[in-house]
């Protein structure tokens, strides 16, 4: 699984359990990490400024910065989610790798606000004539 992921107690914000990944991206051990508060890897905010459990926001595929042992920031794709176990909230957080996409596109200077979402636009008059025509 090429999936970084990590479980947090959301009260305390301690890191409860790492995947291998995580660990590697990282560049340090499970021990190293376990423990440790969550702001200190993967989230470069401030302790009070949590973007899920303090700002309320969701984050589902959102970039984000993990930052590794040796102090460089690697560009993620990053999800939460809600979860209880034994009785605590917990919040599971899975980041993928996406250095590799982004180098590429700024090496292409391929503005990366064309994949961003936007409203359908309706194709200009002399595009009409092809509407319903399947080619193969």
């Amino acid at each position: 699984l090429k999936t970084g992921v990590f479980i947090v107690d959301e009260e305390s914000h301690r890191i409860i359990d790492v995947n291998k990944h995580a660990a590697s991206m990282i560049g340090t051990s499970r021990e190293n990490i376990i423990g440790k508060v969550c702001h200190g890897f993967i989230c470069p905010e401030k302790s009070g400024q949590c973007p899920v459990t303090d700002l309320g926001q969701e984050l589902d595929n959102s970039e984000r910065i993990l930052l590794t042992a040796q102090g460089n920031k690697i560009p993620v794709l990053k999800s939460v989610t809600g979860m209880q176990r034994n009785g605590r909230k917990q919040l599971a957080e899975c980041f993928t790798d996406i250095s590799f996409l982004k180098n590429l596109l700024e090496d292409q200077n391929i503005d990366i606000g064309l994949f961003q979402s936007r409203p359908a636009e309706k194709p200009p008059e002399s595009e009409h004539h092809m509407a319903g025509v399947l080619l193969v």
